[in-house]
């Protein structure tokens, strides 16, 4: 019964993850100044996790 729960509940959470995702999608392929602003802002994430990391190993 409560492996039958635990289907159910990740059923439910795989597809309300793939309705973000479609989502998600469809406002930065109908915005391409989002999808740049947002390839620039992980850029910067991803630049100051390197350094953070750098910090780390001193």
């Amino acid at each position: 019964m409560q492996g039958h729960l635990v289907d159910m509940v990740q059923t439910e959470v795989k597809g309300l993850l793939q309705s973000a995702l479609e989502v998600a999608l469809s406002v930065i392929k109908a915005n391409p100044t989002v999808l740049e602003g947002l390839g620039a802002y992980l850029e910067g994430r991803k630049i100051m996790a390197k350094s953070l990391l750098r910090l780390e190993c001193v």
